[in-house]
């Protein structure tokens, strides 16, 4: 399948497979990968979930523990990238924003509500991710049922996107920036 060759149909199409993600499970692109910093300066990758696309605000958001090393680091260090990659369309986009985490507020209370009894006791887990264990599986003293504390979302507002297709004749490439007044700037560029 070759994509719109329009930048402006480009940017829907982009959209649209965003948003599509968020309700598909099995969608390469539910699955991104979110790059942020260490606090020394190194880069950090790390599968994470997506959750909800925003248009009307440029956002993206993902779920996290609120005692994980990315939510320390995007509290340092709001600029992040996520990474998304569809093997079947050979489309990848590279969406670089600001972040930030929130563990309160309607937002946080509306993703909490939304998890279903399984994703909930991710965030139940009485250690913080990165805890030694002994061994893969061991059981951990869980909090209580109504205890959210870990839970946080991480909330990105996008600043660029850079799109590739891997065609099997040839690649495209396409650069979308956004202004301050939001307001979008999009160009073709050599892949």
């Amino acid at each position: 399948m070759t994509p719109p060759d329009d930048l402006n149909a480009l940017a829907e199409h982009i959209l649209g497979q965003l948003s599509d993600a968020v309700s598909a499970p099995a969608s390469p692109w539910r699955t991104p990968m979110l790059a942020s910093l260490t606090a020394d300066g190194e880069p950090t990758l790390r599968t994470v979930v997506l959750r909800s696309v925003r248009p009307a605000d440029r956002a993206l958001r993902v779920n996290t523990d609120i005692r994980s090393d990315k939510a320390g680091q995007i509290d340092r260090q709001r600029q992040v990238e996520l990474c998304f990659w569809n093997p079947a369309t050979a489309q990848q986009v590279r969406i670089a924003g600001d972040a930030r985490v929130e563990d309160a507020g309607p937002a946080a209370d509306a993703a909490w509500s939304a998890l279903p009894p399984e994703g909930r006791s991710i965030y139940r887990h009485g250690a913080a991710p990165g805890t030694p264990i002994g061994r893969p599986g061991t059981p951990a003293r869980p909090a209580a049922d109504g205890d959210r504390s870990a839970f946080a979302l991480v909330t990105v507002v996008w600043r660029r996107w850079d799109w590739i297709w891997l065609g099997p004749d040839s690649h495209w490439r396409a650069r979308f920036r956004w202004d301050a007044d939001g307001s979008r700037q999009a160009e073709w560029v050599v892949p």
